[in-house]
C-alpha cells in the first residue's frame, strides 16, 4: 500500500450543532472520523478545526488513541471566532 498522510478539516462552527442530521452534524462528523480511524490502521492522521479561523487540533500522528481522545471534545470545543471559513482551513491543511 501507499504511505498516506490524512489531514482532516472539521467545521466546529455553531451550524454544526444543528440537528438536521441525527444526532447533530458535529456528532455525525465524530462518528465518521471514528470509522475512518478504524480503517486507516498505520496511517498518520491530523485534525484541523475551524470556524472563522483554522486551528491545528492535532498534528499528523499514527497514535489513533490520542486522536480519539482529542476528538471527544469536538462537540464542546469553543473557538475564539464566529463564522465559518473553510478555505483558510484547507490552506492550513495543505501547509501541514
Amino acid at each position: 500500500t501507499t504511505d498516506m498522510n490524512i489531514m482532516l478539516v472539521v467545521d466546529v462552527s455553531r451550524s454544526m450543532h444543528v440537528t438536521d442530521i441525527s444526532p447533530s452534524r458535529i456528532r455525525r462528523a465524530q462518528i465518521e472520523i471514528e470509522e475512518l480511524l478504524e480503517r486507516a490502521i498505520g496511517k498518520r492522521i491530523g485534525v484541523i478545526v475551524f470556524a472563522a479561523r483554522p486551528h491545528l487540533l492535532t498534528p499528523l500522528t499514527s497514535d489513533h488513541d490520542a486522536l480519539r481522545f482529542y476528538l471527544q471534545s469536538l462537540d464542546t470545543l469553543v473557538l475564539p471566532t464566529n463564522g465559518s471559513e473553510p478555505s483558510a482551513a484547507l490552506e492550513l491543511a495543505h501547509k501541514e
